[in-house]
Protein backbone atom coordinates (compact mmCIF):
# COMPACT_ATOMS: atom_id res chain seq x y z
CA UNK A 1 0.00 0.00 0.00
CA UNK A 2 1.41 3.36 -0.89
CA UNK A 3 1.96 5.43 1.86
CA UNK A 4 -0.91 8.57 2.05
CA UNK A 5 -1.48 10.84 4.56
CA UNK A 6 -3.79 12.90 5.44
CA UNK A 7 -4.77 15.66 7.93
CA UNK A 8 -8.14 16.47 9.74
CA UNK A 9 -8.05 18.88 11.61
CA UNK A 10 -10.90 19.60 14.71
CA UNK A 11 -10.99 21.63 17.58
CA UNK A 12 -12.75 22.24 20.33
CA UNK A 13 -15.98 24.91 20.30
CA UNK A 14 -14.71 28.42 20.54
CA UNK A 15 -11.22 27.80 19.42
CA UNK A 16 -9.85 30.83 16.81
CA UNK A 17 -6.24 30.63 15.76
CA UNK A 18 -6.52 34.33 15.12
CA UNK A 19 -8.17 35.55 18.76
CA UNK A 20 -6.16 34.94 21.42
CA UNK A 21 -9.22 36.21 23.87
CA UNK A 22 -11.66 33.45 22.34
CA UNK A 23 -12.71 30.89 25.13
CA UNK A 24 -14.68 27.35 24.81
CA UNK A 25 -18.24 27.60 26.09
CA UNK A 26 -18.87 26.15 30.08
CA UNK A 27 -20.59 22.57 29.82
CA UNK A 28 -18.85 21.34 26.72
CA UNK A 29 -19.21 17.44 26.20
CA UNK A 30 -17.81 16.89 22.79
CA UNK A 31 -16.49 13.49 21.31
CA UNK A 32 -14.65 12.36 18.18
CA UNK A 33 -14.63 8.42 16.74
CA UNK A 34 -12.39 7.72 14.54
CA UNK A 35 -11.97 4.34 13.34
CA UNK A 36 -8.36 3.50 12.16
CA UNK A 37 -9.37 1.17 9.06
CA UNK A 38 -6.98 -2.24 8.28
CA UNK A 39 -3.39 -1.56 6.96
CA UNK A 40 -3.74 2.48 7.94
CA UNK A 41 -1.88 4.32 10.94
CA UNK A 42 -3.98 7.04 12.48
CA UNK A 43 -1.07 9.56 14.07
CA UNK A 44 -2.63 12.21 16.68
CA UNK A 45 -0.26 15.21 16.50
CA UNK A 46 -1.55 18.17 19.16
CA UNK A 47 -0.43 21.35 17.47
CA UNK A 48 -2.29 23.82 20.31
CA UNK A 49 -3.65 23.14 23.91
CA UNK A 50 -5.18 25.56 26.18
CA UNK A 51 -7.22 23.52 28.73
CA UNK A 52 -7.65 24.73 32.21
CA UNK A 53 -5.45 23.60 34.23
CA UNK A 54 -6.85 21.70 37.32
CA UNK A 55 -5.61 18.90 39.78
CA UNK A 56 -6.04 15.87 37.83
CA UNK A 57 -8.06 17.74 35.15
CA UNK A 58 -10.76 17.08 37.25
CA UNK A 59 -12.85 19.88 35.48
CA UNK A 60 -11.77 20.73 31.87
CA UNK A 61 -9.89 18.14 30.18
CA UNK A 62 -9.07 16.36 27.02
CA UNK A 63 -8.87 12.16 27.15
CA UNK A 64 -8.34 9.76 24.42
CA UNK A 65 -9.43 5.71 24.54
CA UNK A 66 -8.38 3.50 22.13
CA UNK A 67 -10.74 -0.14 21.38
CA UNK A 68 -8.87 -2.59 20.12
CA UNK A 69 -9.82 -6.29 20.03
CA UNK A 70 -12.99 -5.49 22.35
CA UNK A 71 -11.22 -3.49 25.53
CA UNK A 72 -11.40 -0.29 25.90
CA UNK A 73 -8.50 1.36 27.79
CA UNK A 74 -7.02 5.05 28.42
CA UNK A 75 -4.34 5.69 26.88
CA UNK A 76 -3.06 7.59 29.90
CA UNK A 77 -2.92 7.32 33.50
CA UNK A 78 -5.18 10.66 33.44
CA UNK A 79 -6.82 13.27 31.29
CA UNK A 80 -4.84 15.95 29.66
CA UNK A 81 -5.29 19.70 31.07
CA UNK A 82 -3.26 22.48 31.05
CA UNK A 83 -1.13 24.02 27.98
CA UNK A 84 1.72 21.74 27.59
CA UNK A 85 1.08 19.39 24.19
CA UNK A 86 0.90 15.79 24.81
CA UNK A 87 2.65 13.71 22.71
CA UNK A 88 1.94 12.93 18.84
CA UNK A 89 0.31 9.15 19.10
CA UNK A 90 0.29 6.37 16.35
CA UNK A 91 -2.83 3.66 16.68
CA UNK A 92 -3.25 1.06 13.99
CA UNK A 93 -6.53 -0.81 13.22
CA UNK A 94 -8.58 0.10 16.12
CA UNK A 95 -11.48 2.61 17.31
CA UNK A 96 -10.58 5.62 18.97
CA UNK A 97 -12.46 8.01 21.19
CA UNK A 98 -11.58 11.96 21.85
CA UNK A 99 -13.42 13.27 24.38
CA UNK A 100 -13.41 16.98 25.71
CA UNK A 101 -15.31 18.04 28.59
CA UNK A 102 -15.69 21.28 30.12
Amino acid sequence: MANEEKTIPFESPGYSRTDESAVYPDNSDCTWDITVADGYELRIVFADMEIEQSNDCTFDYLQMFVDDVGKTNSLKDKPFCGSDLPEAVSIQQANVKLKFVS
